[in-house]
């Protein structure tokens, strides 16, 4: 058998037709990082465009709660993924005509403008969050973020996760 997108796409297809079986079409979303390079032991090659694109095509016909497409945090130079890079959304919303959810290093400035131009449905902040537990507040009233410590992600205590302060914390430390 010749190693096609489609033949590459069908595990992932078949376990989210199961899914869509037991619960419903517009009850099940699914994400994807089509660029993400550099993380665990994938490494993209001249395949991996052609393999995303197909699947993204495929997952429109499925009738989905949403996409979640998540950017690159690196990609790595010479495979077709690169011609990508950071555009993750505006690339694939042509093959996705459901609710398409963009995430991976946006502020609010990109985010919206990627709404309004039509590239995706909605932004999800991440590491924003993670700093900025008020961050709708901050976006809401142009308040300056907090700059997050990734080395406190995921590290089993406290740091990082509630000792940010909010914004009305810093307004009054003024």
């Amino acid at each position: 058998m010749a190693c096609t997108a489609e033949n590459r796409a069908r595990f992932p297809l078949e376990i989210l037709d199961a899914i869509v079986d037991s619960w419903a079409p517009g009850r099940v979303g699914t994400k994807l990082s089509p660029a993400l390079t550099g993380v665990g032991n994938f490494i993209a090659g001249v395949e991996t465009l052609e393999t995303f694109e197909y699947l993204v095509g495929q997952l429109s016909k499925r009738h989905l709660a949403y996409l979640h497409l998540m950017n690159p945090i690196s990609v790595l130079t010479g495979t077709q993924v690169e011609i990508v890079g950071p555009g993750v959304a505006k690339h694939f919303r042509p093959l996705y005509s459901g609710s398409l959810i963009a995430n991976g290093g946006y502020s609010f400035e990109t985010g919206n403008a990627l709404v309004r131009d039509g590239f995706a449905d909605a932004v999800a902040f991440g590491a924003p969050f993670i700093s900025n537990p008020d961050l709708v507040e901050r976006f809401s009233n142009d308040l300056k973020l907090n700059p997050s410590n990734p080395d406190t992600y995921y590290s089993g205590g406290a740091a990082g996760y509630v000792d940010y302060p909010t914004a009305a914390e810093q307004v009054a430390a003024r």
